[in-house]
């Protein structure tokens, strides 16, 4: 991952995770795979990012960002991947992963991509757009 050392998130960097090929892959061989849908649309979001052949980055710890992209125009787009948004406690675990990965990166944008849900907002001063997964494979993955 060639990204310019000045806007890595220091410290919390992992350098790979695990993704499969195929979702039936994670259906077969996983009894609990169907109970975390979250995991599953992780996954795709995963797979549709390595097709674009982007750059990625993951972070880890207490507030943990589901990938780091480099875009073409060489910044930093941090996305989350959550089913929904709809509890509290799960809506502030993943802003807050979201904007600690913004401020780490410098990025003035973030993005969470769901099942189903959008809205846009300003949180920390940071552009935070939810999109639901359907649009976010049909705009491209950076749109």
């Amino acid at each position: 991952m060639a990204v310019n050392s000045t806007c890595k998130p220091k410290n919390n960097t992992v350098s790979r995770k695990a993704y499969i090929i195929d979702n039936n892959f994670i259906n077969a061989f996983s009894w609990r795979a169907g109970q975390d849908r979250g995991k599953l649309l992780e996954n795709l979001v995963a797979l549709e990012l390595r097709k674009q052949d982007l750059n990625l980055q993951f972070t880890r710890g207490k507030q943990e960002c589901d990938f780091i992209v480099e875009t073409p125009e060489h910044t930093l787009l941090p996305i989350q991947v959550s089913y929904e948004l709809g509890a509290p406690d799960t809506r502030a675990r993943e802003v807050k992963g979201l904007l600690t990965a913004c401020h780490a990166t410098q990025a003035r944008e973030g993005l969470i991509v769901t099942m189903a849900e959008e809205e846009t907002f300003t949180e920390d001063g940071v552009n935070v757009r939810v999109v639901p997964a359907w649009k976010w494979l049909l705009q491209g993955v950076l749109s």
